[in-house]
């Protein structure tokens, strides 16, 4: 629908240009309908991943998630290698980004308590394509401050806080 809105204005204004004899003012009426256009399918984009990020929930995803510590560094920093897959169980949407909370604690056992604290809490953005009712994996590094620990460095999942999605077929 909004691509027959786009082809219907741009028609009027190129009829609108031909029709103009001052050759400035075509330019600008071309280049002002280039730039409608444009916004018109930014905001019909926006709006749909809108609609999905309103429609889809914790019951439509399902995230796994392991890590593996490379001994690697990047810019001084550690990395961690992420490897996971997500399900998309809605029947509607195309998952097309999400984001994973990740949390590294510092856990000690002294005597018979297990005391942990957080030294790291990174959020990992993962792009990828994945229609209704399927899954797909991905791979992601994880890079984090550097950390003296004390006792067992453990990584966990905190969550999923965002996801972008579209209708799938649009």
């Amino acid at each position: 629908m909004a691509w027959i809105l786009v082809v219907i204005a741009l028609l009027v204004l190129g009829v609108l240009v031909v029709h103009v004899k001052a050759a400035r003012f075509a330019a600008a009426v071309a280049a002002g309908a280039i730039v409608i256009a444009g916004l018109v399918i930014w905001g019909v984009s926006a709006w749909r991943e809108r609609i999905a990020l309103g429609h889809l929930s914790a019951e439509d995803v399902e995230l796994r998630v392991t890590t593996r510590d490379t001994g690697g560094r990047y810019a001084g920093r550690p990395v961690v290698n992420l490897q996971g897959r997500l399900y998309n169980r809605s029947e509607r949407y195309r998952i097309r980004q999400f984001g994973v909370h990740m949390i590294l604690e510092d856990c000690s056992t002294e005597a018979a308590n297990e005391t942990c604290v957080t030294v790291a809490d990174e959020v990992i953005d993962v792009t990828v394509s994945i229609p209704p009712r399927q899954a797909r994996d991905f791979v992601a590094d994880l890079r984090y401050e550097m950390v003296m620990p004390r006792g067992e460095l453990r990584w966990r999942v905190e969550g999923i806080p965002y996801i972008r999605a579209e209708e799938h077929g649009q």
